[in-house]
């Protein structure tokens, strides 16, 4: 029985390696967001800043090209000038994950602090 509730948001574009690597154009990139778009996907992962060229370009392409498709950037958000470019790209959201691990928003702050710093910078 399907469960009306989930929500598949797959890569687009070439990924591979560990840590992930996306390659891939722009073009062939926002063309395969539009495949999943039409296979059914309520919206698309992208590896943005794991590019092998040009992640703002890559971010920009699929956000304006794509109409109606949610794009959540994820991968190697790790500074606050890369939330700056994000948040202008405008994506649908977008996440941080081993950078707190990492202590990239502040390297002496617990993972809790350095989520409130994240929070207190997006809302001032």
């Amino acid at each position: 029985m399907a469960n009306s509730s989930f929500k598949s948001f797959p890569f687009c574009g070439k990924v591979w390696g560990h840590p992930s690597i996306l390659g891939g154009t722009a073009d062939e990139m926002v063309a395969d967001a539009e495949r999943l778009k039409a296979a059914g996907c309520q919206g698309t992962d992208l590896l943005a800043y794991r590019h092998t060229d040009d992640p703002e370009k890559i971010i920009e392409a699929i956000v304006t090209r794509v109409k109606d498709f949610p794009v959540v950037v994820a991968g190697s958000i790790s500074s606050f000038e890369r939330i700056d470019v994000v948040q202008r790209l405008n994506p649908w959201t977008f996440t941080i994950g081993s950078a707190l691990f990492d202590g990239k928003f502040g390297k002496d702050k617990s993972f809790r602090e350095q989520l409130k710093a994240v929070y207190s910078y997006m809302h001032k």
